[in-house]
């Protein structure tokens, strides 16, 4: 399937910053995160999974992926993004290093 170069980038971007990424499984609607259609980051997502870049659950109609380290350094170069950019998920919180 086509997905717009934009759209793709936004989905890219927003999976990148936060790390994980939920949607639910409905073709019709709207992403609400990214606001580009479902269907597209539904596909985008299906890609990353099937080259290895993301860990895809399904629970209760929303499909819930979480972004590997494959699939970190695919998407800072797809990004280009430089080597000490890190997605939410990995970065330690305030309150964790200052009680270290």
């Amino acid at each position: 399937m086509f997905i717009p170069t934009d759209d793709r980038l936004k989905i890219y971007k927003t999976l990148f910053n936060e790390g994980v990424m939920i949607a639910e499984k409905n073709t019709r609607s709207v992403h609400k995160e990214t606001a580009v259609k479902n269907l597209f980051v539904l596909n985008a997502m299906k890609s990353l999974n099937s080259r290895g870049y993301v860990k895809q659950q399904f629970v209760w109609q929303h499909f819930h992926w979480t972004l590997n380290e494959e699939g970190i350094s695919f998407l800072r170069s797809e990004l280009h993004l430089p080597e000490n950019v890190m997605p939410s998920t990995l970065k330690r919180s305030e309150e964790h290093t200052s009680e270290l």
